[in-house]
């Protein structure tokens, strides 16, 4: 049959007879904005939940955008063929998750949309499986995104939290249990609060005339050989080995005295006195005789107040931790599933 040609659509379709037994009839629609899905144009779906399975015609669009409001999870499946599509999930999530699988429905891995976020999604269709259509972005990518709070579908935040290795089984054989597993889930990382260093074992700098060597600060390998390790800390009490030398403050006695104190008193004293004899025959000298006389002897009572010298170290130091956390402004890190 001839073809016919609209310079102005510039599109080229064969004559009516030729999409006859598709069912559809028209090839724009009365608004021609819109292709006939027979020529690969724009599916306007509109989904509530439960399955719905797409047809060879309706699957052949490149662009599928989703509408309605979901009471419950929806699965919508393609039937077994090949191409790229983008998907623009226009629909009122409700709380629930969209599942986008291939093959009629076999593909129990497929993808997923879990936020109503109306942008264009670029998949993958094989005979048997729907995949993200990576493209420039491989599977693993992390990327920083300045929306705390913001996670965007087919991205999952690294936060440390546990999914599905059956839903995300290409990114499971990417990094394994390296973060840990569980009960058929596999753990993410968790970057939340940390700051992204590269692996500084990864051996010797190569072609270096001087002789690379690994640096070795951290000692570690990343992910690759199946763990992950964190270094360092956002606070640290610093021990006595860690200070540089150094002098406390202290007060100094620079001189002081000692009190005495000393009691009045006596010193004894003897001596012969001579005095004449008593008696009738004093007045007639009648005689001498010899006495002792004397004070009482006193010791001297003499004190000596003891002193103290007034020399003290300040206490310097709180033992608080000291913060190492650099300037900061934080932002959220996704990894493409």
């Amino acid at each position: 049959m001839v073809d016919h040609f609209t310079p102005n659509l510039g599109l080229k379709w064969g004559d009516h007879g030729d999409y006859a037994a598709t069912g559809w009839d028209a090839t724009m629609n009365a608004d021609f904005n819109i292709l006939d899905t027979a020529f690969g144009g724009t599916l306007n779906l509109s989904l509530s939940g439960g399955t719905y399975n797409m047809s060879q015609a309706e699957a052949s669009n490149p662009v599928i955008l989703l509408s309605g409001t979901l009471s419950s999870d929806q699965i919508l499946t393609f039937p077994a063929l090949a191409g790229r599509r983008i998907i623009i999930p226009s629909v009122v999530m409700s709380g629930h998750i969209l599942y986008v699988r291939g093959n009629g429905g076999t593909d129990t891995n497929g993808i997923y949309f879990w936020q109503n976020a109306p942008t264009p999604y670029g998949i993958v269709i094989t005979p048997s499986r729907v995949y993200w259509d990576y493209g420039q972005i491989p599977l693993g990518t992390i990327i920083d995104v300045p929306h705390v709070g913001f996670v965007g579908n087919g991205w999952l935040p690294c936060d440390g939290r546990y999914v599905s290795q059956t839903l995300h089984d290409l990114l499971y054989a990417a990094i394994g249990a390296a973060y840990g597993t569980s009960g058929g889930n596999f753990k993410l990382p968790d970057y939340r609060g940390m700051i992204m260093a590269c692996a500084d074992n990864l051996g010797a700098i190569i072609n270096d005339p001087n002789g690379g060597h690994a640096r070795g600060i951290l000692n570690s390998w990343g992910v690759m050989w199946g763990s992950a390790t964190v270094y360092g800390a956002a606070n640290n009490t610093i021990a006595i080995g860690n200070m540089p030398a150094h002098n406390h403050p202290g007060s100094v006695d620079t001189g002081h005295s000692h009190g005495a104190s000393q009691a009045a008193h006596s010193h004894g004293l003897s001596a012969q006195v001579l005095t004449p004899a008593a008696g009738p025959n004093a007045s007639a000298g009648g005689g001498w005789s010899f006495n002792t006389v004397g004070t009482t002897a006193a010791q001297p009572a003499v004190t000596v107040n003891t002193g103290n010298a007034a020399i003290a170290v300040a206490a310097q130091g709180g033992g608080s931790p000291l913060n190492n956390v650099q300037p900061t402004q934080t932002i959220v890190k996704m990894m493409k599933w």
